[in-house]
């Protein structure tokens, strides 16, 4: 939201910001693949562009002196330059405008060279590193005047108007991506992304009956030697299903003889792509399916005159819809292709002579999603809060994990003030959509997160008055007994059922703590029997018992209605809302493979992400391939995490977590890990020292296995998990009562010496008490 200051010369380009902000994180902004539409929308409201657009002006004789010996003073060109500009740049013709973007791309610009550099940075081939210092290096140095001459003291080229002008794209493309320019896709590249597209490469194919016939409405019909070769690679990657029980694939041959299969109820939009013209946008869409195709293929695929074939792809050709001509290395043969996939097919050629990237090793998995969820790294405090927390969105932990475990693990003396303080400030909330569980996102992202499920169908008449209440506006907990007539009791009980509903939620995070503290049983029950208990007590010890007065129980903060969602939306709508989820994931996972999504909500496990990760990956927006050996099919990765991952991992850091923390990998049957994790227990966490696992602490604590010797010099920072479970700010445990170590009594242990210098200790007959 900031528009920054910049300055550039040979030795550096200068941005002037007002917030610290890592060069990655800058770098990552542009990109091979966006680099043109980026400078399409900006050159033009820059100095550079106005300075040749004068030169061509002046060329062109339409800035011209007074007199022919008269010399015409150079802030008197730039003011009749500028005026100029301003006039053309409503017109989507003008030749001077098309004149100057020539100038620009073939004449000053090496964009070739550019989209090369851009790429290698992406892959990681040119590495960057971030150093802060406290004066400007000598290069930036050379630059700082630049914002007092330039700026301040002397005029410039750059245009009066932001904004780019009307010249149209046809007429920038006509002579920046013409034939004669066009480079030439090599076969084996175009037959690999074919085999990706088309969901035949290994990792890709549908994995079960539902998701065959998705697949096959989405590509409208296949040919029946296509059809055979989907069953095949469906039955190589392990789905199990008998073909004969696939009556809903029609086979049917058109009039030039072929076989193609379809499904019953896409008849129509089969027709419309064979007869071939009646509707583009079909014909397009089964088009994109496919790589390059000779030209001589569709006659032999459809019975059309040659004068209609060629009328009918020279209009898509018109609307740069599809690319045709000779598109092959090593080939005269004309080829079509759709005009996205052939972008795609230059950006894949530019990166695949990319560096070999060796994939690590399976346990240097757990190191490297420590590092992306911030884990390991610098000391993080409470205005990193929002941050971590947005690696979270859509994820759903039962209430009481977050502050329990999830957010001191990655945050330095975790507070609970802070979360408060994130609701009020920033507009951040939380929402649940099953049972117990707490999931946390800001106001403009539900939308994105959750799924129009139908959760808020099948209220009953006392949830239904509740909802409708707090619809018309924020009500406290005593607003709504005024408001309703109903008990303290039921009340709470009706909230707690509307909260896993997904339809409400309160504007603190308070009112969740009480709820867990009460485990979301009604206040009013929870009182009674503490009013109980004390009368109980002071009985037993001879003291009268007296009247005590039960106050009403509440809730701090207010009860709220979320948006309804939406259970519709278009195919278009859809895939972006799939692309953002898996933007999400890459931010929280970095890399992405179909066992790690195992724990995640409907709307981001695998199944669900797939499509947009196949389409990401053929755009360019991250890579597949092999990262961490012992993973089985494939991984995604984004570029961000793969040039951390070729920096390498953490070898010595010490972190911990819970079992069921995300960036835990217990219960997700990776082989590389079997017979090595705790089960996926609340009450059980771990402790790695890099790639190694150090301790595992089950049953909060009554049983401990450690990994190094009792001598290690990192025992006390690995005995970080039990100070932590003894000091938190929630929940904290009195004590930590320890039974046994390494499958011995925890009395006879070589390690109660570093533990008694790591914390108070006493001993009964069968434990140890450990004490903060």
């Amino acid at each position: 939201g900031v528009r920054p200051e910049i300055y550039a010369n040979n030795d550096c380009v200068a941005i002037t910001l007002e917030e610290a902000i890592g060069a990655n994180d800058v770098l990552d902004l542009l990109r091979s693949e966006n680099v043109e539409s980026y400078l399409r929308q900006s050159l033009e409201g820059s100095g550079f562009f106005g300075a040749r657009f004068r030169e061509c002006a002046g060329a062109a004789l339409l800035i011209t002196r007074m007199r022919a010996n008269q010399r015409l003073p150079l802030w008197l060109s730039r003011m009749r330059s500028k005026s100029l500009l301003d006039s053309v740049k409503k017109y989507d013709d003008f030749p001077l405008l098309l004149e100057t973007w020539r100038s620009c791309l073939q004449d000053e610009f090496d964009m070739e060279s550019l989209e090369l550099v851009l790429g290698e940075l992406e892959q990681g081939i040119i590495e960057v590193t971030d150093v802060r210092t406290g004066v400007a290096s000598p290069f930036a140095k050379s630059v700082a005047w630049r914002q007092i001459n330039d700026e301040y003291m002397y005029n410039s080229d750059k245009p009066n108007a932001d904004g780019k002008t009307g010249l149209r794209e046809d007429l920038l493309k006509s002579f920046a991506f013409n034939e004669a320019l066009r480079p030439r896709v090599n076969a084996d590249l175009v037959a690999a992304y074919e085999r990706k597209r088309q969901r035949l490469e290994i990792g890709y194919a549908p994995t079960d009956e539902l998701e065959l016939k998705e697949w096959l409405r989405e590509r409208v019909w296949l040919r029946s030697d296509e059809w055979e070769v989907l069953l095949e690679a469906v039955g190589r990657d392990g789905a199990e299903f008998d073909e004969g029980a696939l009556g809903f694939a029609v086979r049917e041959k058109l009039w030039t003889g072929e076989e193609i299969v379809y499904l019953e109820e896409e008849r129509d939009r089969v027709y419309s792509v064979a007869e071939f013209g009646e509707a583009a946008e079909s014909f397009l869409d089964w088009l994109s399916y496919f790589g390059v195709v000779p030209l001589s293929d569709f006659q032999k695929w459809y019975s059309v005159e040659q004068e209609r074939l060629g009328a009918f792809l020279e209009s898509l050709v018109d609307a740069q819809s599809l690319v045709m001509g000779t598109l092959l290395e090593g080939s005269e043969e004309v080829y079509v292709c759709d005009a996205e996939n052939f972008e795609t097919l230059l950006r894949m050629q530019r990166t695949r002579n990319k560096a070999v990237f060796e994939p690590l090793p399976g346990a240097s998995l757990m190191p490297f999603l420590a590092k992306q969820q911030g884990l390991i790294g610098k000391a993080k405090k409470g205005e990193d809060l929002a941050e971590v927390l947005e690696r979270f969105s859509g994820l759903q932990l039962k209430a009481g994990l977050w502050e329990e475990d999830v957010l001191p693990a990655r945050l330095h003396a975790y507070q609970s003030s802070w979360l408060d303080v994130l609701m009020i400030e920033e507009g951040l909330c939380w929402y649940s959509s099953k049972q117990r569980a707490i999931g946390f996102a800001f106001d403009d992202e539900l939308g994105d997160l959750l799924n129009g499920d139908g959760k808020r169908e099948g209220l009953n008449e006392r949830e239904e008055l509740v909802l409708e209440t707090v619809r018309r506006g924020r009500f406290s907990f005593q607003g709504l007994l005024s408001e309703l007539d109903i008990s303290s009791s039921e009340l709470d009980d009706v909230l707690w059922s509307l909260v896993w509903k997904g339809t409400i939620s309160n504007d603190t995070f308070a009112s969740a703590r009480r709820g867990v503290l009460a485990d979301f049983k009604s206040l009013g029950d929870i009182q009674a029997k503490r009013v109980e208990a004390s009368s109980a007590r002071r009985a037993r010890r001879g003291r009268s018992v007296r009247s005590i007065g039960r106050a009403i129980p509440t809730y701090p903060g207010n009860w709220y209605a979320l948006p309804e969602l939406s259970t519709e939306s278009d195919e278009i709508e859809e895939l972006e809302r799939q692309k953002y989820r898996v933007r999400i994931l890459l931010d929280r996972y970095g890399v992405l493979f179909r066992e790690l999504l195992q724990k995640e909500e409907t709307g981001f496990q695998w199944r669900d992400v797939f499509k947009a990760l196949r389409l990401m990956e053929l755009s360019g927006e991250l890579l597949a391939g092999r990262f961490f050996e012992g993973m089985m099919g494939l991984q995604f990765i984004s570029h961000e995490a793969f040039r951390s991952l070729r920096a390498g991992v953490e070898k010595k850091a010490i972190y911990w977590h819970a079992a069921v923390d995300p960036v835990s990998l217990c219960g997700l049957g990776l082989e590389v890990f079997k017979g090595k994790l705790p089960k996926r227990l609340a009450a059980n966490r771990m402790v790695w020292r890099g790639e190694e696992l150090a301790m595992v602490v089950s049953r909060n604590g009554r049983e401990l296995q450690i990994e190094v010797e009792p001598d290690d010099e990192d025992l006390p920072e690995i005995f970080e998990v039990l100070r932590h479970m003894l000091g938190r700010r929630v929940q904290a445990a009195a004590t930590i009562q320890v039974e046994i170590i390494n499958g011995e009594s925890a009395l006879r242990s070589p390690y109660l010496a570093a533990l008694e210098g790591s914390f108070r200790m006493h001993r009964d007959h069968k434990r140890v008490v450990l004490e903060a």
